[in-house]
């Protein structure tokens, strides 16, 4: 069998987990640099199985790094059987110094591959030949067909393809990814509807048990009850954020506080809670590097949308979204988490033993100590709230817990990320050029997905305190940024831009609040499959479909073993893959 080099595009940068280093030309020493967010890039790599197995492994990995790139000898990588070093040493496997030939001895699951390739060829046999959706951050910009080399016999003495896949079909969307079928969000064990008193007062996805549990009564101290309205008040009086003013929100706070019960003594009576849970959301898209020791496992959350039980006024449009980091750790624990999601589209939406199962990866990010660490011992990541009683009024605020670490923490009233305030392109703001150059400034980091919108820029506050319909109209046009690619990039990423023009969405909502507060929340196209044109530049035309596009991430991370590499040099010649390193896209 002919050995095969798995060439990474121009661009496409796999993520090593260290803090390893770049050369610094004027002292040429290694500086420190986090290879998790600026990874090397990779030219080439194969694996090879041995003819006969040896202490530490069956296969020998050999990766060549890119020619500029200037790494220490040895750098460690975690895999399935264990933390691995590749070696540019000369030695245990590594064939010469200096090469920039990376080599190990690991240990492949052999056996784990076999399967997979069953698993595919099982998919070919429904579906006929499949073919996989490329993806470019959220933009998909091709598809690849699956290679017939794929179920090339995996026997010792042979090199192994090592090719990344992953298959859309292979996901049941709506069990495994936005989870918003009715038998699940008004399932009466586990949710509950004031307004005619059905279900499980405080179940276990209701917004009062789980608002409890990130309380955490039991540790902290906190009174439940107080915590919230302590939050709400955080939208109903002015605050400062970034050095930016933020002013009050009342118009929605004040409707949802009047249609709040209340007890005895007028506390929130956090069992009737005026929200209806809209969906269940899988965010395994969000991790850190998995292949490379990624500390996390991304995020999941609970989206609520307000419902009010008497009509007699307008219903603000509000959604309250509960994000909680996932704190699996390493290549194995984190595709462990995926493959739990996946295997929900092995069972019955709705079924019990579906209820039940979701209810067992709920609980691992949700109740109360899931996060010993973290501020109240909770894995909220953070609290966002998306909607607006018009739409001029439209706004997303965010809401983290404070980071005190005696007694329980309360929420503060947080930065919106990778959004500058939406003053920086007001006519009246005194350094017109500053958004401008910014973008100018950071266009590379931009276009490869790498860019972090920093809490101030040119000495001056910029991250904002809240994302609102303004700029639209205009939008974040930017008449002057250089390159209109990494414009768009740019306001895609905010939350303003993906919420309105650059994703073709015209009413803030990715998961919209059905209109009569009973049913399943919709989708917008930008979550289904929709094509837009660049709403400045009359061309290029992009097309979306987070759908599809967390349901091939998902598939390629529980399916493939961690050491994998897209191959550029053939199938992928027309584009390069997202490489695995966080999505900085936080909605």
């Amino acid at each position: 069998m002919r050995t095969r080099l798995f060439a990474i595009g121009r661009g496409l940068r796999v993520s090593l987990w260290l803090a390893l280093g770049a050369v610094d030309a004027a002292s040429a020493q290694v500086t420190p640099r986090d290879l998790s967010a600026q990874p090397p890039r990779v030219v080439s790599a194969v694996a090879r199985l041995l003819s006969r197995p040896i202490p530490g492994g069956n296969a020998l990995i050999e990766v060549k790094v890119a020619s500029d790139e200037i790494l220490p000898p040895l750098i460690t990588v975690d895999l399935e059987s264990g933390k691995t070093t590749l070696r540019d040493d000369g030695k245990e496997g590594d064939r010469t110094s200096g090469d920039r030939v990376y080599s190990a001895i690991v240990a492949l699951d052999i056996a784990a591959m076999r399967r997979n390739q069953a698993r595919v060829a099982q998919l070919e046999g429904r579906f006929g030949k499949l073919v996989m959706p490329v993806y470019r951050g959220r933009q998909r910009v091709g598809r690849v067909a699956l290679s017939n080399d794929f179920f090339a016999p995996l026997v010792t003495g042979t090199d192994v393809v090592l090719d990344k896949w992953g298959f859309a079909q292979a996901i049941t969307e709506q069990n495994s990814l936005v989870i918003r079928d009715v038998s699940v969000v008004e399932d009466p064990a586990r949710t509950y509807d004031p307004c005619n008193n059905s279900g499980t007062s405080m179940g276990k996805w209701t917004f009062g048990f789980l608002m409890s549990q990130i309380a955490n009564k039991n540790t902290t101290g906190l009174d439940p009850a107080e915590f919230v309205r302590q939050w709400i008040e955080l939208s109903r009086t002015d605050q400062t954020v970034n050095g930016w003013d933020v002013p009050a929100f009342p118009l929605n706070w004040n409707a949802i506080l009047d249609a709040w019960p209340k007890l005895g003594n007028g506390s929130l009576d956090l069992a009737k809670a005026p929200f209806k849970l809209l969906a269940i959301v899988n965010r395994v898209d969000l991790r850190h590097n998995v292949i490379y020791g990624g500390s996390n496992g991304g995020e999941a959350r609970f989206v609520f949308g307000f419902k009010r039980c008497s009509p007699q006024s307008p219903i603000p449009q509000v959604t309250v979204i509960l994000e909680y980091g996932i704190q699996a750790k390493g290549c194995s624990s984190i595709k462990a988490w995926a493959q739990q999601w996946q295997a929900l589209g092995n069972l019955a939406l709705g079924s019990a033993a579906y209820l039940a199962a979701l209810e067992t990866i709920t609980d691992q990010f949700s109740v109360a100590g899931a996060a010993p660490t973290k501020p109240n011992q909770s894995a909220l990541n953070q609290l966002r709230t998306n909607g607006g009683a018009v739409p001029q009024d439209w706004e997303m605020r965010e809401f983290r817990l404070s980071s005190r670490r005696l007694g329980g923490s309360y929420f503060t009233l947080s930065t919106v990320k990778q959004t500058p305030d939406s003053r920086v392109v007001s006519f009246s703001y005194p350094f017109p050029d500053d958004i401008t150059n910014y973008v100018n400034d950071e266009t590379p980091a931009i276009l490869a997905d790498q860019h972090v919108v920093p809490n101030s820029y040119a000495g001056r506050p910029f991250l904002g305190g809240v994302a609102d319909a303004q700029p639209p109209p205009s939008g974040w046009n930017l008449p002057n940024v250089i390159n209109r690619e990494a414009r768009h990039k740019f306001a895609l990423q905010t939350c303003n831009g993906c919420h309105l023009l650059e994703t073709g969405t015209t009413d803030f909502f990715h998961i919209r609040p059905p209109v009569s507060g009973s049913g399943t929340a919709q989708l917008s196209g930008f979550m289904t499959g929709i094509d837009v044109v660049d709403p400045f530049d009359a061309s290029p035309t992009r097309h979306f479909d987070e759908l599809e596009r967390r349901a091939v991430d998902l598939d390629a991370l529980a399916n493939n073993v961690c050491i994998v590499f897209v191959d550029s040099n053939e199938r992928f010649k027309d584009f390069w893959q997202q490489p695995p390193i966080p999505l900085n896209m936080t909605h």
